[in-house]
């Protein structure tokens, strides 16, 4: 089944009552999750996905009587091994990957709160701007990338300790190296922030 192939896991709830994704992309190999299952399965996975989160968010509104705003998604670039394969495959897959991402924007448009990309390279930009070509103003607004760990994520988190106890979540596989992603003061966690946008 596709779960097998997806390195994502719920990560509790933020202070303000959002609900927290992590991915740890080093963990999927995208070439290989396409190949390896038909479309239909993908497509038909990311909604339980989708689906799962929208039960997180209306609990929260169950428990608290506030609607959410949305989830906060977080994503580790720390330990991809090649960074070319990754791009290599994006390419390859962009016609499955781009109605993969239409599907979730049609039937999930205000989901996403605020999105995390963390220790992400200068190359990852590269597959950024493919994949961006698939996503809304909406949601390019809400995303922000970065070479380290932002104080921002701590801040939305509640702390760095509960930055890590996500990022173990899913710990980095042998091979893999340093995940270079334990939270670090201000000037590390500043050093090369790009943000799509202000908003």
């Amino acid at each position: 089944p596709a779960r097998s192939s997806w390195p994502f896991v719920m990560a509790g709830r933020a202070p303000d009552g959002c609900p927290i994704l992590f991915a740890r992309l080093s963990q999927i190999d995208i070439a290989d999750l396409i190949h390896a299952h038909e479309e239909e399965e993908i497509t038909r996975f990311a909604a339980m996905w989708f689906e799962q989160a929208l039960r997180a968010q209306a609990e929260v509104l169950r428990s608290t009587g506030a609607p959410c705003r949305g989830t906060y998604d977080v994503y580790d670039c720390a330990g991809v091994r090649s960074w070319y394969k990754v791009i290599h495959d994006v390419k390859d897959c962009r016609g499955v990957l781009s109605r993969i991402f239409a599907a979730g924007a049609e039937h999930y448009p205000a989901q996403l709160d605020r999105c995390f990309i963390l220790n992400a390279p200068s190359v990852a930009m590269v597959v950024w701007r493919i994949l961006s070509s698939f996503l809304s103003e909406r949601v390019l607004h809400r995303v922000q990338i970065s070479s380290g760990v932002p104080q921002e994520l701590a801040e939305v988190l509640g702390g760095d300790e509960a930055v890590r106890r996500m990022l173990e979540l899913l710990p980095l596989r042998d091979g893999q190296g340093d995940s270079g992603s334990e939270p670090r003061g201000q000037a590390a966690r500043s050093a090369m922030t790009r943000t799509t946008s202000g908003g």
